[in-house]
């Protein structure tokens, strides 16, 4: 995906984020259209109103979007005013998987991101791998993961988005890193209208999601290749730890499995959380990265 004048200009006042009109914009501020005018050569105008990308109201703009800088990149969302709550967002787990990658799994030739959401921790991974890949089920965020992809192509790697149910679409044996953060809480009952958040929802004891992301995501790994997963992990009072024995699963087919635990997410705030609002018979739960190589 190419990004047209009008997007390009964003996200290039996002990269010097300097708090002028501008850099405020492309965040996804509203200006006055005159303003607006004197930023924007007539191109670059007509080519974010061509895209669908501007939304004029009552003499001001504002993009349909909004781009970040996240770890020295541009992550490219939409804007809050304007989706759905059940849409992609970025966590503060989101550092941590990139810091997982960099440090648990060497650099080599393919790389994909599972669930990609909008693609950022993909972006980040072309720095290592010669051939980076997003896969999402379908939906509106497919377009924001081909956008930062686009906005960060600058290194001169390929890198795409593929339409994937978890790894349905996907070779096995063909990565060397595969990465995800799923959903990992435990299902929430439908609001008063009836309707569920599903981007956090992840199965009835939030292991559910993980646990498919995991079981599909090993298979995926090249010799010597790595997966790093997201997960939560629950103890309950009846001594059930359903994750681990996924887990179990995976090293009886000889992979070799370690798990990390969260330093954004304390064990004592999940435990407490999780306990009052969906797990009553909750005993202790973890916020984790399973980090599994192939052998």
């Amino acid at each position: 995906m190419m990004l047209g004048p009008g997007l390009r200009w964003a996200v290039e006042a996002c990269r010097v984020g300097d708090g002028s009109p501008a850099d405020r914009f492309a965040r996804g501020d509203s200006l006055q259209i005159g303003e607006l005018e004197q930023l924007l050569a007539p191109g670059e105008l007509a080519d974010l109103e061509r895209e669908g990308l501007l939304v004029r109201s009552d003499g001001e703009a504002h993009l349909a979007l909004r781009c970040q800088n996240f770890n020295d990149l541009v992550s490219v969302m939409p804007r809050a005013q304007e989706v759905d709550a059940d849409f992609v967002h970025l966590n503060i787990d989101t550092g941590w998987l990139i810091d997982l990658a960099w440090r648990h799994a060497r650099p080599g030739e393919y790389a994909v991101e599972l669930a990609a959401g909008n693609a950022i921790v993909a972006a980040h991974l072309v720095a290592r791998y010669k051939r980076v890949m997003a896969t999402d089920v379908p939906g509106p965020w497919l377009r924001f993961a081909a956008l930062t992809l686009a906005a960060n192509a600058a290194r001169g790697r390929p890198s795409g988005v593929v339409v994937s149910d978890v790894a349905a679409a996907l070779r096995p044996e063909s990565f060397d890193l595969v990465v995800s953060n799923p959903p990992w809480s435990p299902a929430a009952p439908p609001d008063a209208s009836g309707k569920s958040i599903t981007f956090m929802d992840g199965g009835p004891t939030g292991t559910e999601l993980p646990a498919r992301f995991l079981r599909e995501g090993a298979p995926l790994l090249r010799p010597g290749g790595t997966a790093i997963t997201l997960c939560f992990d629950p103890l309950f009072e009846d001594g059930s730890r359903p994750l681990y024995d996924v887990l179990e699963e995976l090293r009886a087919g000889g992979y070799d499995v370690e798990t990390i635990d969260s330093p954004v997410f304390p064990s004592d705030v999940v435990t407490e959380r999780l306990r009052a609002r969906r797990l009553p018979t909750l005993k202790q739960g973890r916020h984790l990265a399973v980090v599994v190589h192939a052998p």
